[in-house]
């Protein structure tokens, strides 16, 4: 299923003329690697994430909005805050 960051990092990988082998060398993995990324295969860990955000200028929070299910942000689903204490504190 293709995503909205592996659209992003095709994208930024092909304007900066690079190949999937030599985006791969410059995160540190193999060009299947960011094959799997670009076509939704697999989603990069972390620490990849953050090297492709330096390197290709790929937006880790993409991997972060697609990561969560629409039902989840619905307001009415959002619950808020609890809160900590009473209220009373600094009134002593």
């Amino acid at each position: 299923m293709e995503t909205a960051y592996g659209r992003a990092l095709k994208k930024n990988r092909q304007s900066r003329c690079l190949t999937q082998a030599q985006a791969g060398q410059l995160v540190g993995k193999s060009a299947q690697a960011i094959y799997d990324y670009e076509c939704g295969r697999r989603v990069p860990p972390g620490d990849v994430a953050a090297r492709v955000e330096r390197w290709l200028g790929v937006p880790a929070l993409l991997l972060d909005a697609e990561s969560s299910p629409l039902e989840e942000m619905k307001p009415e689903r959002i619950q808020p805050p609890s809160a900590v204490g009473s209220g009373d504190e600094g009134s002593a």
